[in-house]
């Protein structure tokens, strides 16, 4: 009585059947089986994720495959530039730090450098300029000087401030003139080493913003007629298995290029959200252009190669795959177009096809007596 319970308690709660069937109505499906099916229980499909579509037919887009490059949007960069000349003694950074806006990457010394430090002239002239605004002040209040006598030297004095704290940005008279960041971002890169003599204004390092991206796509010359067509894109990056899109991202399309670049290559360029990404990465690029009407198509990861051969994997009865070989067209990098060997209708695995293979290679062979 308990195998009995048991073997109906398990049809009944089978993850990817719709039906209850009794043990003999399973048996008697198993004799119709077809050749070179693969057999998953309803729990194994369950236990490897096994996820099936409907297949129908569904609007795509032509697409150009081309390759591309991420590059930082206009005015995402920033220059880091020396506020004085003199020896640079940079702190712990390295690029692709994430630093915020005002902290400090280095510092400059004018110490034994042909006209003194002049941090070091900055901080004297602000304590000259400190004790006579001071001394100013008490003599005002005994009518021994004018007001515009005091009013000129708290002018001398904030002046002094203002381009000591520009050159230092602290208050404290020591470590030299700081090199500090002006936004928020990742370092891209440092152009200087600890111990370089830098001139003022020279650009110490370049800090990322990362808030916007540009993705520039490079496209043969031959699909020139089908740049004006474009409307959105996919990519890929080397970093990541996952397929982005441009429209989900934020993105939209800048422009194209009327004359060849690189070679004989047109660029196009978009602009998206860049969080995440890394300035200077290659990706692979997949442009929208018209569609092309109602066609069949799987997600990508539905499809499996085997010795140059694609497959896909169609379920054939509630715990029974079939594989089916296909003729593929375009992608955009998410969907494949299906050329030939799936039909409207038919139920394809499009999460855990390679689950699926490894249960056909070790399945029991057709005709295989089958034991509950």
């Amino acid at each position: 009585m308990r195998k009995i319970f048991i073997m109906l308690a398990v049809a009944a709660v089978c993850g990817g059947c719709k039906t209850k069937t009794s043990h003999e109505e399973h048996k008697h499906e198993h004799e119709h089986h077809h050749a070179g099916e693969i057999e998953m229980s309803c729990e194994q499909q369950a236990e490897f994720g096994i996820e099936t579509i409907t297949l129908e037919k569904t609007d795509f887009q032509e697409i150009i495959a081309c390759t591309g490059k991420i590059v930082p949007a206009a005015g995402d960069e920033i220059s880091l530039v020396a506020p004085t000349s003199g020896i640079i003694t940079l702190a712990a950074v390295s690029e692709g730090l994430l630093v915020s806006e005002g902290s400090v990457i280095g510092s400059i010394s004018g110490k034994g450098v042909s006209g003194g430090d002049e941090t070091e002239k900055a901080w004297e002239l602000l304590q000259l300029t400190k004790r006579e605004y001071e001394r100013d002040a008490e003599l005002l209040e005994d009518n021994i000087i004018s007001r515009s006598h005091f009013e000129e030297s708290k002018f001398a004095y904030e002046q002094a401030e203002r381009e000591y704290r520009a050159l230092a940005g602290s208050s404290d008279g020591s470590g030299g003139a700081k090199a500090v960041c002006p936004v928020g971002g990742h370092i891209k890169s440092i152009m200087v080493g600890s111990g370089d003599y830098v001139e003022k204004g020279q650009t110490i390092a370049t800090i990322s913003r990362n808030r916007k991206l540009q993705l520039r796509a490079m496209v043969p010359e031959k699909y020139y007629s089908m740049l004006p067509k474009v409307s959105g894109a996919n990519f890929t990056t080397s970093y990541s298995s996952k397929t982005y899109s441009i429209e989900n991202l934020g993105g939209r399309l800048l422009s194209y290029g009327r004359a060849a670049g690189e070679g004989t290559m047109l660029p196009v360029f978009f602009e998206f959200s860049g969080e995440g990404f890394i300035p200077g990465s290659y990706a692979e690029v997949y442009l929208k252009t018209s569609s092309s009407g109602k066609v069949l198509a799987v997600p990508v990861q539905a499809v499996v190669e085997d010795q140059g051969e694609h497959y896909v994997f169609v379920q054939h009865e509630e715990d029974a795959f079939l594989k089916k070989h296909v003729t593929l067209g375009q992608s955009d990098g998410v969907d494949v177009r299906i050329l030939s060997g799936l039909a409207g209708g038919e139920k394809v695995v499009v999460k855990g096809a390679m689950q699926v293979k490894l249960a056909g290679m070790t399945s029991v062979p057709s005709g295989h007596n089958h034991q509950h």
